[in-house]
């Protein structure tokens, strides 16, 4: 009869705690809330980004309906008859964790029940524009451009040197005219043209679709060809075609003061250039070169030809003709760094003694570049 008795109770207390479990939503008022049941959908970590999409746009989409209504920012959250003021109406990466994360679920629960009827969402695609980003990456590095010394300009025949590629990187080799400014890179003016392996494009003031991308250890041949007006270029023996299939890269092309060989290279990057003192060190001359009539540029020379290279300098004028302070710039020596002397003129009255020194506060500016980023050193 005990036994009985508390198996009974046993039941009774049961049956109450599932009654109380059930009932736990219940409102006064008879309202139960009743979402559906999605706790055996399980989503992937690759929704992650989509739920942060759209956690961030339900906090948008509730602080536009708030402004409508006439609300406004405050730093605390106020309701009168004239003011309605929330600390929550800020960019949605300033809202409070507590709200995100209210956000991120109510965004799992919608996808979820998606799911459940049927409706499957891929996760986001992230589209890598890799040629884009080597392009920024390009423009954005440090670059020098060297050119042959201006006493070897030509301005008639038909000429053929070799750049080797030693490095992948942006580089660019081609003609430039000794008319250009010197710290110029190859082909952004309308005195110089270039071919880039590594973006795949040729310059003239400016960029555009070119050829295919070099590698290590290819060669690039490049052609001048001031007879018929026309500069052209081969990788590894082969012409290289533009997109209309054409072997010319660039045509109409007229000397001012004369082409010499030049190229722009990032900070890093490696070539090897062969200007055909000796014809035969040349790898492709005689496939695309000889039969059509170019000759080495440095052909039956026995020196190697000096390449320039430009930057930029700093500039110096005078502060006033009528300042006493005389300000010159003392070269660099072996020792010793270059510098800036101050010196103050000392002039005579008519009595012959020396007047007294006036001083003279002189701020000296000098360019300063900035990276993009902040390096905090260490």
């Amino acid at each position: 009869m005990s036994q009985k008795l508390a198996r009974t109770l046993s039941f009774k207390k049961t049956a109450e705690l599932v009654i109380s479990t059930e009932n736990i939503y219940q409102q006064a008022n008879g309202f139960k809330p009743q979402p559906f049941d999605t706790h055996d959908i399980e989503l992937t970590e690759a929704m992650k980004p989509l739920i942060e999409s759209l956690a961030k746009n339900t906090h948008n989409v509730w602080a536009k309906e708030k402004i409508k209504r006439g609300w406004t920012f405050g730093l605390n959250e106020f309701v009168d008859a004239t003011q309605k003021r929330t600390p929550h109406l800020v960019p949605y990466e300033q809202v409070d964790e507590r709200i995100k994360e209210a956000n991120r679920e109510g965004a799992k629960e919608n996808l979820k029940v998606l799911q459940l009827f049927g409706i499957f969402l891929e996760p986001p695609v992230h589209e890598h524009d890799e040629i884009a980003e080597k392009e920024i990456a390009a423009l954005k590095s440090h670059q020098r451009t060297y050119r042959a010394e201006a006493t070897y300009t030509v301005t008639t025949g038909k000429w053929y040197f070799e750049f080797e590629v030693l490095t992948e990187g942006f580089m660019r080799i081609g003609w430039m005219d000794v008319s250009a400014a010197p710290d110029t890179s190859l082909g952004v003016d309308d005195k110089s043209y270039g071919f880039d392996g590594h973006l795949v494009k040729k310059w003239h003031l400016g960029a555009e679709s070119y050829g295919k991308e070099w590698k290590k250890g290819d060669i690039v041949g490049c052609f001048l060809d001031l007879n018929d007006r026309t500069i052209s270029f081969s990788l590894n023996g082969d012409l290289v075609l533009d997109p209309s299939g054409s072997e010319m890269a660039f045509d109409n092309v007229v000397p001012t003061d004369g082409f010499v060989p030049a190229m722009t290279l990032s900070a890093g990057m490696k070539a090897k250039l062969n200007f055909g003192q000796d014809s035969n060190s040349l790898k492709y001359f005689t496939t695309c070169g000889l039969q059509e009539g170019y000759e080495p540029f440095c052909v039956n020379m026995y020196r190697q030809m000096p390449m320039w290279y430009g930057k930029q300098m700093p500039d110096f004028s005078e502060i006033n003709p009528a300042s006493r302070m005389e300000i010159t710039r003392v070269p660099p020596t072996g020792n010793s760094p270059p510098c800036l002397k101050v010196t103050q003129k000392v002039t005579t009255s008519d009595s012959g003694s020396f007047e007294k020194a006036k001083m003279e506060f002189i701020r000296l500016s000098l360019p300063v570049k900035c990276n993009d980023t902040f390096n905090r050193s260490k």
